[in-house]
């Protein structure tokens, strides 16, 4: 309405007689000259049907341009918004894919630790168990070395009562404590190994080697005794064929099995 009123202002102004300088005079050059008023009169309001008419032509397509430009307005304004919405989008997802990412280091970093800490704990107690196992298994092995001493030395000391047997005497003691010992380790070797078998560990191989070790330093043992009683027989009968009586005062220490 405000466009159309200013038009027809113009329009009045246009139709009244101009005082002043005329910005149109030169547009009308020889018109001043022509005989009949009507044709100049003409010709002005062709000119000026000619003006308003290139007015309202600009007037559309400022207006379309306007339609156009405020349709560009929106089409940005909703672009810019969705692309403002993808950018908060994508910002939370990458604070979120960040805390993931964090989350997922620090448990990998605490499996490794526990794994850590699982293996020093199990080394930690086998060797705990294997060397309390050691020395429970070595006090017994002196223990046997102290009877197997003992041992000896009642036979060293019957050896010395009876000086005629001392050499057969001392060696079957020390034949003795041998086996004995070899006895005593090899059965220690054998239960330490089926008490380890016990806890999971296939030593089948190991323990049927150390029984054979062990029945082997048994069947020696039975040997050397069976060898010495025969010794003993063999000696009292030559002694009692040349004596007729038995060793004065002299006794053998009995042979414990």
């Amino acid at each position: 309405m405000g466009d159309l009123g200013s038009q027809n202002f113009r329009a009045l102004e246009l139709d009244r007689p101009y005082e002043g300088d005329d910005p149109f005079c030169g547009l009308f050059t020889g018109v001043e000259d022509a005989a009949d008023s009507n044709d100049a009169s003409d010709l002005f309001h062709g000119v000026q049907q000619a003006l308003n008419q290139a007015v309202a032509a600009h007037r559309e397509a400022c207006s379309r341009s306007r339609v156009e430009l405020r349709r560009y307005e929106v089409d940005l304004q909703r672009v810019t918004e969705e692309r403002n919405a993808l950018k908060l989008l994508l910002g939370k997802k990458r604070e979120e894919i960040k805390d993931l990412c964090a989350k997922l280091i620090k448990a990998h970093q605490d499996q490794t630790d526990l794994s850590e800490q699982e293996k020093g704990l199990i080394q930690a107690w086998k060797t705990e168990e294997l060397e309390a196992r050691l020395a429970s298994e070595l006090a017994k092995a002196e223990k046997t070395k102290a009877d197997a001493d003992a041992f000896v030395a009642i036979y060293r000391a019957d050896a010395e009562a009876a000086q005629s047997h001392a050499r057969e005497v001392s060696d079957t003691a020390r034949t003795r404590a041998h086996w004995i010992s070899e006895f005593a380790k090899c059965q220690y070797r054998r239960e330490t190994l089926e008490e380890i078998h016990a806890r999971g560990f296939d030593l089948s191989k190991e323990i049927t080697k150390a029984r054979e070790l062990e029945a082997g330093s048994l069947a020696s043992d039975d040997d050397g005794d069976d060898d010495d009683d025969d010794d003993d027989d063999n000696d009292r009968s030559k002694s009692g064929s040349q004596s007729g009586e038995e060793p004065d005062g002299e006794k053998t220490a009995p042979v414990d099995n």
